[in-house]
């Protein structure tokens, strides 16, 4: 994102070779369909977030790695690597649409085999980097503004849902996404990155509200 903002071809080639062996990371860790297989919690009754056990979560973050990946390789003139991420994203998403969309409720689903509530980090990810029509994407924005969806449960998904609600042209509901979870953090006196955060926890439980990361 700041490569693309800023055009600074310096740091993007520094980073080139890690992100190549970061998206090169995730691919092996991939089913023969290209969808990321994560951990389920230890109950095992709801994926754990946002590495669902064969969930669509963490693999529509890689479809959003693979676009970020190709708009870098492309700003360095390596067409090459631009053609071969941008095309692993779209196939990814066509995997993904097939596998999670429910016409039923024109949203996607976390597992294609247990029913729980669609969730706001999921179809916010579909929106941004997943491969959606028109129709399909005003239903998710709608969604996602109206929060018909389960709500962000950590700061790295509030921060998705929040993109996605800007990019939807919901900025408030964007704004109070972000503030529940990064101004509570700081209010509990978070000085870096909580990898785990209830907005919804008292004060006073400090040790127990976040964990960094």
């Amino acid at each position: 994102e700041h490569v693309d903002r800023t055009a600074d071809s310096a740091l993007a080639a520094e980073l080139f070779g890690r992100l190549s062996a970061c998206l090169a990371t995730l691919e092996r860790s991939a089913d023969r369909t290209g969808v990321f297989h994560g951990r389920s919690d230890a109950a095992g009754d709801r994926p754990s977030t946002p590495f669902a056990e064969g969930g669509s979560g963490p693999a529509f973050l890689m479809c959003g790695a693979y676009r970020a990946g190709a708009g870098m390789a492309r700003a360095l003139g390596r067409e090459l690597e631009a053609d071969r991420w941008t095309n692993a994203a779209g196939t990814l998403g066509r995997v993904l649409r097939a596998r999670f969309y429910r016409e039923d409720t024109g949203l996607f689903a976390d597992t294609p085999t247990r029913a729980l509530p669609p969730r706001a980090p999921t179809n916010a990810a579909a929106l941004l980097w997943g491969e959606v029509g028109a129709v399909e994407w005003a239903r998710l924005a709608e969604a996602l503004a109206s929060g018909a969806c389960e709500p962000a449960e950590t700061p790295l998904e509030a921060a998705i849902v929040a993109e996605a609600l800007f990019e939807t042209a919901a900025p408030e509901a964007a704004l109070a996404c972000l503030e529940a979870f990064f101004c509570g953090m700081a209010k509990r006196g978070a000085t870096e990155f909580w990898e785990q955060f209830d907005p919804a926890s008292p004060p006073a439980g400090v040790p127990a509200a976040g964990r960094p990361y």
